[in-house]
């Protein structure tokens, strides 16, 4: 089993935007689980869909604009806090504490923060606090009915941040569709693989720096090693039919390229989306014990880790062969 640290946006009910944990709808009694998508383009248009373009309208436009502050987060009524379902953070903080708008280079963020604090307690049950886990995530709201049924394309866009660095030697979920029972018809992953073998913490030389997009069996589908202030375009495409998976993939203004065709995916529907990132196996604990992973493991102290999210989307409809855009940042 993984562990994670978690920076994530999610969508509501089976999915996470920027990550997230099981069903949305345990969050306020249970160990959450999200998922989210982020866009090519704000509002996911003009969006490639593993390298075919949707004819359907938005699920999901999660509109990032200039005028929006961070203060916002905090407002039920804003027009920024109308668009999310709900936070998965540290307890009794307010959102702005682990959320902030930024804008940098004419492209508007939100940036999703990872502290000592970003420990969260399901449903306020102290029995049940993810010492494990560092995540924080925001669960969009959507329409999960359309979300997943016929050929929808998820859309995050990534980038890290240079003055707030992840720590490779952990692993991080950053974005997901997770199943009730904890599994993910796919997910964005980067840093270490958790394995409850290793009794010391070790960044791993290979694999640590990768962005990696993986199916249900956490088979890998595209991997690519990601640079700072590089923004990271990812579109996977899910035919929620014939239960398959395809991904397409632009940094910063290329244009989109199909880099996983469509495969065959044992998904099974009712999922989330976050970011998670997951503790180094605690060396006192017994091997068979580290893999409950929210409970167990080290976290390091005085952590201050961020990363953005910027185009997020979800789009539907039928699949027609189209040209790659460019996409900006």
């Amino acid at each position: 089993m993984l562990k994670y640290r978690t920076l994530s946006s999610c969508l509501a009910l089976a999915l996470l935007l920027v990550s997230m944990t099981q069903s949305i709808d345990s969050v306020n009694g249970h160990e959450t689980k999200g998922s989210e998508k982020k866009g090519f383009e704000n509002g996911g248009r003009n969006s490639t869909n593993g390298g075919k373009k949707s004819t359907g309208g938005d699920i999901l436009n999660f509109k990032l604009t200039p005028d929006m502050k961070t203060k916002d987060f905090d407002k039920p009524d804003s027009a920024l806090a109308k668009q999310i379902k709900f936070v998965v953070k540290g307890q009794n903080l307010d959102n702005s504490k682990f959320l902030a708008i930024e804008n940098s280079n004419g492209v508007t963020e939100m940036k999703i923060r990872i502290t000592d604090k970003s420990i969260f307690v399901p449903g306020g049950n102290v029995a049940k606090t993810q010492n494990g886990f560092r995540r924080t995530d925001v669960i969009p709201a959507v329409d999960t009915s359309k979300a997943f049924s016929g050929i929808t394309t998820f859309r995050h866009s990534i980038r890290l941040d240079p003055k707030h660095k992840l720590d490779l030697r952990h692993n991080y979920l950053l974005a997901s569709i997770e199943t009730p029972d904890g599994n993910h018809v796919y997910d964005v992953v980067y840093g270490t693989e958790f394995k409850s073998e290793n009794d010391i913490c070790l960044a791993d030389k290979l694999t640590s720096k990768q962005l990696r997009i993986r199916d249900f069996g956490t088979n890998i589908l595209h991997a690519v090693n990601m640079e700072e202030d590089k923004t990271y375009h990812i579109a996977v495409t899910v035919d929620w039919t014939k239960n398959t998976l395809a991904v397409s993939l632009a940094i910063g203004n290329e244009k989109a390229k199909v880099v996983s065709k469509e495969k065959a995916n044992d998904s099974k529907l009712k999922i989330e989306d976050y970011s998670r990132l997951d503790p180094c196996p605690d060396k006192n604990d017994p091997v068979e014990a580290r893999g409950d992973v929210p409970h167990k493991g080290v976290q390091e102290k005085d952590i201050e880790e961020s990363i953005f999210f910027s185009k997020i989307g979800i789009t539907s409809g039928s699949k027609k062969n189209s040209k790659s855009k460019k996409h900006g940042h």
